[in-house]
């Protein structure tokens, strides 16, 4: 007796549309198919949307391609354009502390370049070299505070100065990557499908 009522509840179900099971993955409320999009290539069970639902998930994340399978989304009529890198740094906190983080180092290195020039390349460089040849090698107390003001020294005029310099040089090529990055994730989008009404 079960089984002849689970056969026939299972006939039922299979005479309902199999359309009717499906839900919009943005707002999980059921659609049919004239209401329902494949936005991208992910799996087809998961893959249906409203149209409305997606061009807002579209303009609030800035994003034209799905966050599971890369695929560029479509259904809808739209055009991108990338951000622009004073866009980027008037949205991102984080870019506004990157850029001047870059700005302070470029200050600090052109001090630190001209110290350094003026260490090996002027009259400074005799003297220089007299005081961290003056090596105490006995171990007395006075002889080891004398030694550790030379490494202090060398570490003023030259190890400072040429790591400084190398910041420098490499901060701005991480901020540029850092807006590489961001500028292939988010774009201005503009939805051009007049059925639709964006909700910006």
């Amino acid at each position: 007796m079960v089984a002849k009522i689970d056969n026939k509840m299972a006939k039922q179900q299979d005479r309902i549309p199999r359309h009717e099971y499906r839900h919009c993955r943005l707002c999980h409320k059921r659609g049919n198919d004239s209401e329902l999009i494949q936005p991208c290539d992910c799996m087809t069970g998961s893959n249906y949307v409203h149209a409305q639902c997606l061009v807002e998930h579209m303009l609030s994340t800035d994003r034209i391609h799905c966050e599971q399978c890369k695929s560029q989304y479509r259904g809808i009529k739209y055009r991108y354009t990338r951000k622009s890198l004073i866009e980027w740094l008037w949205k991102e906190p984080t870019a506004r502390n990157s850029l001047l983080s870059c700005i302070s180092l470029l200050c600090s290195s052109q001090v630190c370049l001209y110290s350094l020039w003026q260490t090996l390349f002027t009259d400074e460089l005799d003297e220089f070299l007299d005081d961290i040849t003056d090596i105490d090698l006995s171990l007395c107390i006075d002889a080891i505070k004398h030694n550790m003001s030379i490494v202090m020294l060398i570490q003023v005029k030259i190890v400072l100065p040429i790591v400084s310099i190398v910041c420098s040089i490499k901060q701005p090529m991480t901020v540029w990557n850092e807006y590489r990055k961001y500028s292939q994730n988010h774009y201005n989008i503009y939805i051009e499908d007049e059925a639709i009404t964006a909700i910006t």
